[in-house]
């Protein structure tokens, strides 16, 4: 037989047995899972059994609000003017007319040195 189908045949038995072994890991997991969530429910029907009379009573005062509160409208805050980005011309200055100032100042510095 080919030496590759041999391997391939070995790689393929060790990706079953893997696979098997992850089902059983899934399988307790899922178990584990169910009897959480059972506890949970339990928990759950004993702590709501058992507060549902209070509740009742105590929720009523405790959350009363002043008319003030409710009566006053909500403006939204402040914004803050935006700045100058430096990429942005200045005001009254073109970026053409600051690329021209600056290429005179190169020109005489490099005709300069030519002299």
């Amino acid at each position: 037989m080919n030496p590759s189908v041999v391997a391939a045949h070995k790689r393929i038995g060790l990706l079953q047995k893997f696979n098997k072994w992850q089902g059983k890991a899934i399988e307790k997991m899922q178990k584990s899972m169910d009897k959480m969530v059972s506890k949970i429910k339990s928990l759950e029907k004993k702590v709501s059994g058992s507060s549902n009379k209070k509740k009742k009573a105590a929720t009523a005062p405790t959350f009363l609000r002043s008319r003030s509160l409710l009566t006053t409208p909500r403006r939204p805050p402040a914004q803050e003017p935006h700045r100058a980005s430096s990429l942005e011309p200045r005001e009254g200055e073109d970026n053409s007319q600051r690329r021209r100032k600056s290429s005179k100042v190169r020109r005489s510095s490099s005709t300069t040195g030519l002299d």
